[in-house]
């Protein structure tokens, strides 16, 4: 089930990221809060259209009015529940926007495997040895994909700090450069008789 949801989630950060392309293509200046709602909004659209017809085939849809009509105190918890998944899933929409596909995609597989283990460690699961090397790959997957995204950022840092020194010495020194500037304004005033110094 986890190797599913990693690849469901790798297309989906695919969908994700073309949506996000066609924002940054039409410059939009609109609110960041709005974009996001339309992210989810399309994401939603296509997953009623797929899980529609599926409810219906299989009657999920009458047997869950009648369990609700039987149960109804259980009502106010899947309400709560419906509420906090759509806050979730704008948390995910705006963390697609602001940081990208990759280390959104990234943070949930790392939730995904916290709370396996959270389960693991407080409910006693079983948990064998091909599950603890996959676990093991995948916390090592993570942790080079950040020692990557830190050595990415310290190769840029390290080139703009490289760029803005070549353009300060240039191909002459910064002495040449001071004295070519000019210390005394060239609008000289006849009737006060004195220059503008810099």
């Amino acid at each position: 089930m986890l190797f599913i949801s990693i690849c469901l989630d790798g297309l989906a950060a695919v969908f994700f990221e073309r949506i996000r392309k066609n924002f940054e293509e039409k410059d939009d200046k609109r609110n960041f809060l709005v974009n996001t709602l339309e992210l989810v909004t399309s994401v939603n659209l296509i997953a009623i259209f797929f899980c529609i017809p599926a409810l219906f085939i299989n009657n999920d849809v009458i047997k869950a009015v009648n369990f609700i009509s039987l149960q109804p105190e259980i009502t106010i918890p899947i309400l709560t529940s419906t509420f906090t998944y759509a806050l979730g899933q704008i948390a995910i929409g705006a963390s697609y926007l602001q940081f990208g596909t990759l280390s959104t995609s990234m943070a949930q597989t790392l939730r995904i495997m916290i709370t396996l283990l959270g389960t693991v460690y407080l409910f006693h699961d079983p948990f064998s040895h091909l599950q603890m090397i996959g676990t093991s790959f995948m916390l090592l997957g993570i942790l080079c994909n950040f020692a990557q995204s830190f050595r990415t950022k310290n190769i840029v840092e390290s080139s703009h700090q490289n760029g803005v020194w070549e353009k300060c010495l240039g191909k002459k020194s910064g002495l040449e450069d001071l004295e070519s500037l000019p210390l005394v304004d060239s609008d000289y005033s006849s009737d006060t008789g004195t220059s503008t110094l810099y």
